[in-house]
C-alpha cells in the first residue's frame, strides 16, 4: 500500500471495494493489529488512530473490545447456539456470587442472545432451550447468520462486515442488514468490504482501492452508493454490466441495542 488515506466518522457507514488482492482485507488485519506498522501519537504522521489515538498505543486486550469483525468464514465452538453466539462471555460471573446473582446474570445472558439472534434472523437456532443441542451441519448462511449475532451480542465501537453476508440469498441478506444497522448505536461505525451490489446499498460512502501505476494500493475514487453505481470507473473498467447488478438487488441506478461508546477511525499514508 502507498498513499493509502481513510475516514471513518462515528456512525458512518463506509464500504471498501477493490479487485481481489487489492488489500481489502489487509486495511482490517492492520486495524486489528495482525499486521504492525510505525505509529506515531502524531494524528498528522501516517499511521492508523483511533479516536485520535494510535492503534498501536491501545493494549490489545482494548482494541479487541473496540473493534468487532464478522469474517467470511465463522469459526463455531463444539456447543449449542447459545455457546457460540455468547462466545468470550462466561457462562457465570467469576468469583464468589450469590445464587440468584448467578441466575439473573444467565439469564441476562440468554436475553441478549435471544435478542441478536432475532435481528441476525437467526432465531430458529436457539430454540426453547437455548443451552441444549449442538450446532452441527449449518449451511454456509446459518453459520453467517450466528456470526453476524455474536457480533451484536458482543457490541464494540467498531463493526466489520468482511464478506459477511456473501452466503445469504438477497432477501436474508437485506433483512439481516436493515435490522443489523437499525439496531446499532447511532455512534457505532460500521466497515464493511464486499462485491455484491445489494451490499452496498446500505452503506454512507464507498472508497474504491485501486493501484493505477504499481506504486501500491490506494483509494481512487470514493462517493456514494448512488454515484458509485452511475460513474464510478472502478465497475466500467471492470466490465461489470450495471444493469444487471442493479436488477439483482432490486435498486435503481438513478436515484438510488446496546450501547456503544463512538469512533472515528482514520489511516493514512505509506502503511
Amino acid at each position: 500500500m502507498h498513499g493509502l488515506t481513510l475516514s471513518v466518522h462515528p456512525g458512518q457507514k463506509v464500504a471498501i471495494v477493490g479487485r481481489s488482492g487489492i488489500g481489502k482485507s489487509t486495511i482490517i488485519n492492520l486495524l486489528m493489529r495482525l499486521y504492525t506498522t510505525p505509529q506515531s501519537q502524531d494524528t498528522s504522521s501516517p499511521g492508523i488512530y483511533l479516536n485520535g489515538r494510535a492503534i498501536g498505543s491501545i493494549p490489545r486486550e482494548e482494541l479487541r473490545r473496540l473493534i468487532t469483525v464478522v469474517p467470511q468464514d465463522n469459526i463455531l465452538i463444539r456447543g449449542s447456539a447459545t455457546d457460540n453466539i455468547a462466545y468470550g462471555q462466561p457462562r457465570k460471573l467469576p468469583g464468589s456470587h450469590a445464587e440468584e446473582e448467578q441466575r439473573r446474570y444467565i439469564r441476562e445472558v440468554i436475553r441478549l442472545c435471544y435478542e441478536a439472534s432475532r435481528v441476525a434472523a437467526a432465531e430458529e437456532l436457539l430454540g426453547d432451550a437455548p443451552y441444549s443441542g449442538t450446532l452441527q451441519g449449518l449451511s454456509g448462511g446459518q453459520r453467517q447468520r450466528v456470526g453476524i449475532a455474536r457480533a451484536v451480542a458482543r457490541g464494540g465501537s467498531v463493526l466489520v462486515l468482511d464478506e459477511a453476508t456473501s452466503a445469504l440469498d438477497e432477501e436474508t441478506e437485506k433483512r439481516v442488514l436493515q435490522q443489523l444497522f437499525r439496531s446499532l448505536d447511532p455512534n457505532q461505525s460500521v466497515i464493511v468490504i464486499s462485491h455484491r451490489l445489494s451490499t452496498l446499498r446500505h452503506v454512507d460512502l464507498i472508497y474504491v482501492l485501486d493501484n493505477p501505476d504499481g506504486s501500491g494500493a490506494r483509494v481512487v475514487e470514493s462517493g456514494s452508493y448512488d454515484w458509485f453505481v452511475a460513474e464510478s470507473q472502478y465497475l466500467k473498467d471492470a466490465g461489470q454490466d450495471i444493469s444487471d447488478l442493479v436488477s439483482n438487488c432490486g435498486c435503481s441506478s438513478a436515484g438510488v441495542t446496546p450501547g456503544f461508546s463512538h469512533a472515528a477511525l482514520d489511516a493514512k499514508g505509506d502503511l
